[in-house]
């Protein structure tokens, strides 16, 4: 929806979780958040003004793993930054 146009969420996941399994599992999620029947993908990089405003996309535009700033450790999991772009 119109809601969750342009926002960024930083999601945990397993260590080794492939990019094609997080995209998946990611595009289930919103789905069920959104009630569309489907969520398109979109590559990094790729001009997103050029979309169609009428369906929802998923961008994944990086995954870095996470450090928490008190103790300068890498956890367990790591972190993929996502956008949701829809209209």
């Amino acid at each position: 929806g119109e809601e969750l146009n342009g926002k960024e969420y930083v999601y945990k996941e397993p260590k080794l979780t492939h990019i094609l399994e997080l995209t998946e599992t990611l595009k289930t999620a919103y789905i069920k958040i959104t009630g569309e029947k489907e969520i398109g993908h979109i590559d990094a990089g790729k001009d997103v003004t050029k979309i169609d405003p009428k369906k929802c996309f998923l961008q994944i535009t990086k995954i870095d793993p996470y450090y928490d700033i008190h103790t300068d450790e890498e956890l367990d999991s790591s972190s993929s930054s996502s956008s949701l772009q829809s209209t």
